[in-house]
């Protein structure tokens, strides 16, 4: 398995950020689930049936990534699934309220799995930083994946009607 991500513009940097400060808010973890077309953040239920999504958010990843590569668990499943605590995630990002030039994720093996976040500061004309956090992940077992499926919803209609 393999995955590495870059996003370039401050935009779709602060939009990222925003999404992982009010994941944060709903719970302390969640799943990420990356996959060929979007990524996909889960913030499930906890209950003893089958687990219900408080929260599905989906970034589409031709918006937010420039360079996107992913190898997953297979061909036939080019996914992978990732458990992480939404605090440190929210917290490593928050670097992004600086001045960053470049934002990296990449899935790493520093002893047991992280998701690295690498972010090129920019400090002064000539000179640039590089801010590095690792956010240790329980990669979830293919088994497991049908837990995480993507919600059903009705097809919705709204009518107001203003006297």
């Amino acid at each position: 398995m393999q995955f590495r991500a870059l996003i370039v513009d401050n935009a779709a940097m602060k939009d990222f950020l925003n999404v992982c400060l009010g994941l944060s808010k709903f719970s302390k973890t969640c799943v990420l689930r990356l996959a060929s077309k979007s990524i996909y953040f889960i913030v499930s239920e906890e209950d003893s049936g089958p687990r219900q999504p408080l929260v599905w958010c989906e970034l589409p990843v031709n918006f937010y990534f420039k360079e996107y590569n992913l190898v997953g668990v297979s061909k036939a499943h080019n996914e992978i699934f990732l458990e992480l605590s939404t605090v440190l995630l929210a917290r490593s990002c928050s670097v992004v309220k600086q001045d960053v030039k470049s934002f990296k994720l990449k899935l790493t093996n520093k002893g047991s799995p992280c998701l690295t976040l690498e972010m090129d500061l920019m400090a002064g004309e000539m000179m640039n930083r590089q801010c590095v956090h690792d956010i240790p992940v329980e990669v979830i077992s293919r088994k497991y994946w049908e837990s995480y499926e993507e919600p059903q919803f009705n097809d919705f209609h709204v009518c107001i009607a203003i006297p």
